[in-house]
């Protein structure tokens, strides 16, 4: 497994968008361990999709509800946090209090499992960033005019936002920031068509390394809890572009 760390504890965000320190699915507990023993005991175990390295370690699962069925030896069962999470697969380092480098970090899965259905299940796994949704332009820098072709409609919440891309195949990231941009991986023109009640707006005047990746970046007030960008994890990829 390949693993990203970041600074800090283990958490989900909450239904907000914010990350929350009661927030975290069912994990699998045991003290005294070290960053590396940590990181290892999760890579070994199927159903960590995060490890909480804090002097003790946590192995955190996607299962939003109750305790793990089992743990790895040594390790002791411990509940999910109390406050609901956006996607429970999804974990963030964050400091806090003296939880921080190098006393602590949180080890994620890269290619972590997705999650079982929750009462509410989707089709789709988002992966979500505060600021605006944009491409990478052709020097490797995230640019405000460097997107695909979307479609786009006014006044539109994030939950409906992120669920209006989940419906619409041809949507691989949304931008929700009041507004809302369904995203496509069509680098250049407009869409052929659009979701009822969204309008086809054309692609960037910059062009993209990649049309299909999108990355969420402050810009301005753009930002959480005002601006989301909700990037499907399998998203569609794109056709080939023809040469020119």
């Amino acid at each position: 497994e390949t693993f990203s760390t970041e600074s800090g504890l283990c958490r989900n965000k909450d239904t907000d968008g914010n990350w929350n320190v009661r927030s975290y699915g069912a994990a699998c507990n045991r003290a005294a361990t070290s960053h590396a023993d940590c990181e290892s005991a999760c890579e070994a175990w199927p159903s960590c999709v995060a490890a909480g390295s804090y002097g003790g370690c946590d192995l955190f699962t996607a299962q939003a509800t109750g305790i793990p069925d089992s743990c790895p030896e040594g390790f002791t069962a411990g509940s999910a946090g109390t406050i609901a999470s956006a996607d429970p697969a999804a974990y963030f380092g964050q400091n806090y209090g003296s939880h921080q480098a190098p006393r602590a970090y949180c080890y994620i899965k890269v290619d972590a499992p997705t999650p079982a259905p929750t009462p509410e299940p989707t089709t789709e796994t988002f992966s979500t960033e505060s600021g605006l949704c944009r491409n990478k332009d052709t020097d490797g820098n995230w640019n405000v005019r460097s997107y695909g072709a979307a479609c786009n409609r006014a006044a539109t919440s994030h939950a409906d936002c992120e669920s209006a891309c989940e419906a619409w195949p041809s949507c691989v990231a949304a931008g929700s920031y009041g507004g809302c941009d369904l995203f496509t991986a069509q680098a250049t023109g407009i869409p052929d068509s659009c979701p009822e009640g969204f309008t086809a707006g054309s692609a960037g005047t910059i062009a993209s390394a990649d049309p299909a990746a999108y990355f969420g970046q402050n810009y301005g007030s753009h930002q959480a809890p005002r601006a989301y960008c909700y990037i499907k994890v399998d998203a569609p990829t794109p056709a080939p572009t023809p040469e020119p």
